[in-house]
Protein backbone atom coordinates (compact mmCIF):
# COMPACT_ATOMS: atom_id res chain seq x y z
CA UNK A 1 0.00 0.00 0.00
CA UNK A 2 2.81 2.63 1.08
CA UNK A 3 4.93 1.70 -2.24
CA UNK A 4 1.51 2.58 -4.52
CA UNK A 5 0.83 5.64 -2.50
CA UNK A 6 4.63 6.97 -3.03
CA UNK A 7 4.06 6.03 -6.93
CA UNK A 8 1.01 7.97 -6.79
CA UNK A 9 2.24 10.95 -4.91
CA UNK A 10 4.90 11.43 -7.44
CA UNK A 11 3.40 10.88 -10.99
CA UNK A 12 0.12 13.14 -9.72
CA UNK A 13 2.93 15.48 -9.11
CA UNK A 14 4.88 14.94 -12.03
CA UNK A 15 1.81 15.90 -14.16
CA UNK A 16 0.52 18.67 -12.69
CA UNK A 17 3.81 20.39 -12.14
CA UNK A 18 3.70 22.69 -15.40
CA UNK A 19 -0.02 23.84 -14.17
CA UNK A 20 0.99 24.27 -10.80
CA UNK A 21 3.93 26.03 -10.98
CA UNK A 22 1.56 28.60 -13.23
CA UNK A 23 -1.38 28.69 -10.60
CA UNK A 24 1.39 29.20 -7.52
CA UNK A 25 3.27 32.03 -9.45
CA UNK A 26 0.19 33.89 -10.34
CA UNK A 27 -1.39 33.23 -7.19
CA UNK A 28 1.58 34.68 -5.57
CA UNK A 29 1.18 38.11 -7.76
CA UNK A 30 -2.15 38.49 -7.47
CA UNK A 31 -1.82 39.36 -4.12
CA UNK A 32 -0.50 42.46 -5.11
CA UNK A 33 -1.28 43.16 -8.24
CA UNK A 34 -3.43 45.83 -7.53
CA UNK A 35 -0.55 47.44 -5.90
CA UNK A 36 1.52 47.12 -8.22
CA UNK A 37 -0.53 48.21 -11.24
CA UNK A 38 -0.77 51.69 -8.90
CA UNK A 39 3.05 51.80 -8.33
CA UNK A 40 4.39 51.02 -11.49
CA UNK A 41 1.41 52.89 -13.10
CA UNK A 42 0.59 55.80 -10.83
CA UNK A 43 -0.89 58.16 -14.06
CA UNK A 44 -2.91 55.84 -14.80
CA UNK A 45 -4.27 54.26 -11.35
CA UNK A 46 -4.15 57.05 -8.85
CA UNK A 47 -6.03 60.14 -8.62
CA UNK A 48 -4.81 63.74 -7.75
CA UNK A 49 -6.65 64.95 -5.03
CA UNK A 50 -7.39 68.42 -5.65
CA UNK A 51 -10.74 70.48 -4.90
CA UNK A 52 -14.07 68.43 -4.66
CA UNK A 53 -14.55 65.28 -6.07
CA UNK A 54 -17.32 65.59 -8.90
CA UNK A 55 -20.50 63.67 -9.03
CA UNK A 56 -21.67 60.28 -10.12
CA UNK A 57 -23.67 62.03 -12.71
CA UNK A 58 -20.92 63.70 -14.04
CA UNK A 59 -18.34 60.83 -13.97
CA UNK A 60 -20.58 59.11 -16.10
CA UNK A 61 -21.40 61.91 -18.44
CA UNK A 62 -16.93 61.94 -18.61
CA UNK A 63 -16.60 58.44 -19.08
CA UNK A 64 -19.24 57.78 -21.57
CA UNK A 65 -18.11 61.16 -23.34
CA UNK A 66 -14.79 59.89 -23.76
CA UNK A 67 -14.89 56.49 -24.58
CA UNK A 68 -18.84 56.28 -26.26
CA UNK A 69 -19.94 53.24 -24.67
CA UNK A 70 -22.06 53.22 -21.97
CA UNK A 71 -21.55 52.52 -18.56
CA UNK A 72 -23.05 49.29 -16.64
CA UNK A 73 -21.01 49.25 -13.37
CA UNK A 74 -19.06 51.55 -11.43
CA UNK A 75 -16.20 50.53 -8.53
CA UNK A 76 -15.72 53.04 -6.00
CA UNK A 77 -12.81 54.14 -5.35
CA UNK A 78 -12.49 53.18 -1.40
CA UNK A 79 -9.41 55.95 -0.60
CA UNK A 80 -9.36 59.30 -1.65
CA UNK A 81 -6.24 58.99 -3.80
CA UNK A 82 -8.14 55.74 -5.94
CA UNK A 83 -9.30 56.09 -9.44
CA UNK A 84 -13.06 55.16 -10.20
CA UNK A 85 -13.31 51.64 -12.37
CA UNK A 86 -16.35 51.60 -14.88
CA UNK A 87 -17.56 48.89 -17.03
CA UNK A 88 -18.84 49.70 -20.07
CA UNK A 89 -21.26 48.48 -22.47
CA UNK A 90 -18.52 47.56 -25.01
CA UNK A 91 -17.21 44.97 -22.44
CA UNK A 92 -14.06 47.46 -21.97
CA UNK A 93 -13.11 49.23 -18.84
CA UNK A 94 -12.07 52.98 -17.88
CA UNK A 95 -10.73 54.56 -14.99
CA UNK A 96 -11.44 58.10 -14.07
CA UNK A 97 -9.81 60.40 -11.72
CA UNK A 98 -13.06 61.82 -10.11
CA UNK A 99 -10.94 65.24 -9.37
CA UNK A 100 -9.87 66.16 -12.60
CA UNK A 101 -13.19 64.25 -14.67
CA UNK A 102 -10.37 62.61 -16.54
CA UNK A 103 -10.19 59.24 -18.03
CA UNK A 104 -6.77 58.26 -17.38
CA UNK A 105 -6.98 54.23 -18.81
CA UNK A 106 -9.68 52.68 -21.22
CA UNK A 107 -8.38 48.80 -21.48
CA UNK A 108 -9.39 45.41 -21.86
CA UNK A 109 -10.06 43.91 -18.55
CA UNK A 110 -6.90 41.43 -19.16
CA UNK A 111 -4.30 44.73 -20.21
CA UNK A 112 -3.71 45.67 -16.69
CA UNK A 113 -1.12 43.33 -13.92
CA UNK A 114 -4.40 42.07 -11.90
CA UNK A 115 -7.15 41.39 -14.57
CA UNK A 116 -3.95 39.11 -16.84
CA UNK A 117 -2.80 37.25 -13.65
CA UNK A 118 -6.46 36.75 -12.43
CA UNK A 119 -7.00 35.07 -15.77
CA UNK A 120 -4.02 33.31 -16.07
CA UNK A 121 -4.81 32.01 -12.43
CA UNK A 122 -8.50 31.01 -13.09
CA UNK A 123 -8.73 29.92 -16.27
CA UNK A 124 -5.23 29.83 -18.07
CA UNK A 125 -6.17 32.70 -20.37
CA UNK A 126 -7.41 30.15 -22.50
CA UNK A 127 -11.25 32.08 -23.78
CA UNK A 128 -13.29 31.38 -26.56
CA UNK A 129 -15.78 33.81 -28.56
CA UNK A 130 -18.58 32.74 -26.49
CA UNK A 131 -16.90 33.26 -23.13
CA UNK A 132 -16.23 29.73 -22.40
CA UNK A 133 -13.17 29.06 -20.54
CA UNK A 134 -12.39 25.02 -21.23
CA UNK A 135 -8.94 24.77 -18.96
CA UNK A 136 -11.38 26.56 -16.26
CA UNK A 137 -12.10 22.81 -14.95
CA UNK A 138 -8.58 21.89 -15.38
CA UNK A 139 -7.25 24.39 -12.69
CA UNK A 140 -9.76 23.24 -10.38
CA UNK A 141 -8.60 19.41 -11.00
CA UNK A 142 -4.90 20.21 -10.34
CA UNK A 143 -5.77 22.31 -7.11
CA UNK A 144 -8.06 19.37 -6.12
CA UNK A 145 -4.53 16.95 -7.21
CA UNK A 146 -2.42 19.36 -4.77
CA UNK A 147 -4.81 18.64 -2.00
CA UNK A 148 -5.23 14.98 -2.86
CA UNK A 149 -1.01 14.99 -2.96
CA UNK A 150 -0.86 16.77 0.56
CA UNK A 151 -2.85 14.08 1.93
CA UNK A 152 -0.82 11.09 0.69
CA UNK A 153 2.07 12.90 1.69
CA UNK A 154 0.79 13.57 4.93
CA UNK A 155 -0.28 9.84 5.32
CA UNK A 156 3.44 8.82 4.50
CA UNK A 157 4.63 10.79 6.97
CA UNK A 158 2.55 9.66 9.84
CA UNK A 159 2.14 5.74 9.16
CA UNK A 160 5.97 4.56 10.03
CA UNK A 161 6.54 4.74 13.90
CA UNK A 162 7.95 7.68 15.96
CA UNK A 163 6.75 10.22 13.07
CA UNK A 164 7.57 13.16 15.08
CA UNK A 165 10.84 12.18 15.43
CA UNK A 166 11.96 12.78 11.59
CA UNK A 167 10.01 15.88 11.95
CA UNK A 168 13.25 17.91 11.54
CA UNK A 169 16.03 19.69 9.49
CA UNK A 170 19.40 19.21 9.24
CA UNK A 171 20.60 22.14 7.00
CA UNK A 172 24.48 20.48 7.33
CA UNK A 173 23.41 17.34 5.52
CA UNK A 174 24.02 16.32 2.30
CA UNK A 175 21.43 17.49 -0.33
CA UNK A 176 19.40 14.28 -0.44
CA UNK A 177 18.87 14.55 3.42
CA UNK A 178 18.29 17.94 3.12
CA UNK A 179 15.67 18.09 0.39
CA UNK A 180 14.16 14.79 1.99
CA UNK A 181 13.53 16.82 5.51
CA UNK A 182 12.74 19.94 4.21
CA UNK A 183 10.26 18.15 2.39
CA UNK A 184 8.86 16.65 5.37
CA UNK A 185 8.70 19.34 7.56
CA UNK A 186 7.54 21.82 5.38
CA UNK A 187 4.92 19.64 4.24
CA UNK A 188 3.35 18.50 7.66
CA UNK A 189 3.20 21.83 8.86
CA UNK A 190 1.52 23.87 5.95
CA UNK A 191 -0.75 20.81 5.07
CA UNK A 192 -3.84 22.63 6.48
CA UNK A 193 -3.40 26.52 5.24
CA UNK A 194 -2.71 24.47 2.03
CA UNK A 195 -5.43 22.56 1.81
CA UNK A 196 -7.72 25.48 3.29
CA UNK A 197 -5.94 27.46 0.65
CA UNK A 198 -6.52 25.18 -1.86
CA UNK A 199 -10.63 24.58 -1.44
CA UNK A 200 -11.61 28.22 -1.24
CA UNK A 201 -9.85 28.52 -4.70
CA UNK A 202 -11.96 25.64 -5.73
CA UNK A 203 -15.34 26.99 -4.36
CA UNK A 204 -14.93 30.03 -6.95
CA UNK A 205 -15.45 27.59 -9.83
CA UNK A 206 -17.12 24.05 -8.22
CA UNK A 207 -19.66 26.42 -5.99
CA UNK A 208 -22.10 23.59 -5.79
CA UNK A 209 -20.26 20.71 -4.48
CA UNK A 210 -18.36 22.78 -2.36
CA UNK A 211 -21.24 24.12 -0.79
CA UNK A 212 -23.19 21.02 -0.39
CA UNK A 213 -19.82 19.50 1.45
CA UNK A 214 -20.27 22.80 3.71
CA UNK A 215 -24.06 22.76 4.36
CA UNK A 216 -23.57 19.07 5.00
CA UNK A 217 -21.11 19.70 7.85
CA UNK A 218 -22.87 22.53 9.52
CA UNK A 219 -25.84 21.55 9.69
CA UNK A 220 -27.23 24.68 8.00
CA UNK A 221 -28.40 26.14 4.53
CA UNK A 222 -25.97 29.16 2.83
CA UNK A 223 -28.64 32.30 2.30
CA UNK A 224 -29.03 33.71 -1.13
CA UNK A 225 -29.16 37.25 -1.23
CA UNK A 226 -32.78 38.19 -2.18
CA UNK A 227 -34.68 38.50 -5.61
CA UNK A 228 -36.74 41.56 -6.59
CA UNK A 229 -39.44 41.69 -8.34
CA UNK A 230 -39.01 44.82 -11.10
CA UNK A 231 -41.15 46.51 -14.06
CA UNK A 232 -39.22 49.16 -15.74
CA UNK A 233 -42.03 52.08 -16.07
CA UNK A 234 -41.10 53.17 -19.55
CA UNK A 235 -43.30 56.21 -19.53
CA UNK A 236 -41.33 58.15 -16.41
CA UNK A 237 -37.77 60.14 -16.74
CA UNK A 238 -35.21 57.81 -14.84
CA UNK A 239 -34.00 60.49 -11.63
CA UNK A 240 -29.80 61.28 -11.17
CA UNK A 241 -27.67 58.40 -10.39
CA UNK A 242 -26.08 60.57 -7.39
CA UNK A 243 -29.58 60.79 -5.85
CA UNK A 244 -30.78 57.12 -6.30
CA UNK A 245 -27.94 56.00 -4.99
CA UNK A 246 -27.67 58.32 -1.62
CA UNK A 247 -31.21 57.19 -1.55
CA UNK A 248 -29.94 53.50 -1.30
CA UNK A 249 -26.73 54.05 1.33
CA UNK A 250 -28.95 55.55 3.36
CA UNK A 251 -30.96 52.46 4.26
CA UNK A 252 -27.92 50.78 5.41
CA UNK A 253 -26.80 53.71 7.02
CA UNK A 254 -23.23 52.13 8.72
CA UNK A 255 -21.86 50.91 5.19
CA UNK A 256 -19.49 51.51 2.76
CA UNK A 257 -20.40 51.50 -0.95
CA UNK A 258 -18.67 49.06 -3.09
CA UNK A 259 -19.76 48.98 -6.36
CA UNK A 260 -22.98 50.65 -8.50
CA UNK A 261 -24.66 48.61 -10.95
CA UNK A 262 -26.56 51.25 -13.25
CA UNK A 263 -30.39 50.21 -14.48
CA UNK A 264 -31.63 48.49 -16.96
CA UNK A 265 -34.84 47.55 -19.00
CA UNK A 266 -34.50 44.25 -16.83
CA UNK A 267 -32.88 45.51 -13.08
CA UNK A 268 -33.37 48.30 -11.05
CA UNK A 269 -30.21 49.92 -9.86
CA UNK A 270 -28.44 47.97 -7.33
CA UNK A 271 -25.99 49.00 -4.71
CA UNK A 272 -23.24 46.88 -3.24
CA UNK A 273 -22.54 47.85 -0.02
CA UNK A 274 -19.77 46.46 2.81
CA UNK A 275 -21.06 46.87 6.31
CA UNK A 276 -18.32 47.39 9.33
CA UNK A 277 -18.89 43.39 10.36
CA UNK A 278 -18.56 41.94 6.82
CA UNK A 279 -15.17 40.61 5.46
CA UNK A 280 -16.56 41.46 2.04
CA UNK A 281 -19.00 43.61 0.46
CA UNK A 282 -22.07 41.17 0.74
CA UNK A 283 -24.95 43.50 1.21
CA UNK A 284 -27.10 44.88 -1.33
CA UNK A 285 -29.80 47.72 -1.94
CA UNK A 286 -31.86 47.69 -4.82
CA UNK A 287 -33.83 51.20 -5.83
CA UNK A 288 -35.85 51.95 -8.47
CA UNK A 289 -34.54 54.56 -10.96
CA UNK A 290 -37.91 56.94 -11.67
CA UNK A 291 -38.91 57.01 -8.36
CA UNK A 292 -35.87 56.54 -6.18
CA UNK A 293 -38.05 54.38 -4.06
CA UNK A 294 -35.67 51.41 -2.22
CA UNK A 295 -37.55 48.31 -3.31
CA UNK A 296 -35.48 46.29 -0.95
CA UNK A 297 -32.14 45.73 1.26
CA UNK A 298 -30.12 42.94 2.27
CA UNK A 299 -27.44 42.99 5.08
CA UNK A 300 -25.30 40.44 5.11
CA UNK A 301 -24.02 41.18 8.58
CA UNK A 302 -27.24 39.35 9.80
CA UNK A 303 -26.60 36.26 7.70
CA UNK A 304 -26.00 32.64 9.74
CA UNK A 305 -22.47 31.37 10.68
CA UNK A 306 -22.55 28.69 7.50
CA UNK A 307 -23.28 31.44 5.08
CA UNK A 308 -20.58 34.08 6.90
CA UNK A 309 -18.37 31.25 6.51
CA UNK A 310 -18.89 30.64 3.13
CA UNK A 311 -18.45 33.97 2.27
CA UNK A 312 -14.96 34.64 4.01
CA UNK A 313 -13.35 32.60 1.16
CA UNK A 314 -12.99 35.33 -0.86
CA UNK A 315 -10.49 37.18 1.33
CA UNK A 316 -9.26 33.87 3.04
CA UNK A 317 -7.97 33.10 -0.19
CA UNK A 318 -6.34 36.15 -1.17
CA UNK A 319 -4.70 36.69 2.50
CA UNK A 320 -6.56 40.15 3.49
CA UNK A 321 -8.03 39.29 6.95
CA UNK A 322 -6.90 40.00 10.48
CA UNK A 323 -3.77 42.24 9.01
CA UNK A 324 -1.93 43.38 6.02
CA UNK A 325 0.98 41.35 6.93
CA UNK A 326 -1.18 38.36 6.36
CA UNK A 327 -0.49 39.09 2.64
CA UNK A 328 2.94 38.20 3.15
CA UNK A 329 2.28 34.95 5.27
CA UNK A 330 -0.05 34.24 2.18
CA UNK A 331 2.97 34.63 -0.63
CA UNK A 332 4.97 32.41 1.11
CA UNK A 333 2.00 30.11 1.54
CA UNK A 334 1.51 30.49 -2.33
CA UNK A 335 4.97 29.69 -3.26
CA UNK A 336 5.54 26.21 -0.54
CA UNK A 337 3.63 24.24 -3.03
CA UNK A 338 6.63 24.79 -5.43
CA UNK A 339 9.22 23.93 -2.87
CA UNK A 340 7.61 20.69 -1.85
CA UNK A 341 7.37 20.15 -5.82
CA UNK A 342 10.96 20.77 -6.10
CA UNK A 343 12.38 18.73 -3.46
CA UNK A 344 10.27 16.09 -3.80
CA UNK A 345 10.92 15.67 -7.63
CA UNK A 346 14.59 16.14 -6.96
CA UNK A 347 14.82 13.12 -4.10
CA UNK A 348 12.64 11.13 -6.31
CA UNK A 349 14.61 11.47 -9.41
CA UNK A 350 18.02 11.24 -7.68
CA UNK A 351 17.13 7.64 -5.99
CA UNK A 352 15.82 6.50 -9.63
CA UNK A 353 18.83 7.51 -11.09
CA UNK A 354 21.31 5.54 -8.31
CA UNK A 355 18.81 3.12 -8.53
Amino acid sequence: MIKILRKLHFYIALITAIFLTVLCFSGAVLIFADSLDKMIFPAQWQAQVEGERGTIDAMIEAVEKETQALVTVIDVGLKDDDVWRFKLSSGKYANLDPYRMLVTKHYEFHEHIYGFTMQLHRWLLLQNKDGEKPLQDWVSIVSLSLMFNMLVGFYLWIKPKHPLKRLKVRFTANKKILFSQLHNVVGVCCVVPLLLIALSGIAFNWQAPVKTVLETLMIDDIESRPIVDYTVNKGAKRLAVSKLVNNGVNTLVNGVLYRIYLSTEQQPLKLRIKMPDETHAYSWVWVEPTSGEVLNSYNGERANLVTQIWRFKYKFHIGQFISPHMEWLWLAFCLLPLLLLFTGLWVKLKRRKRG
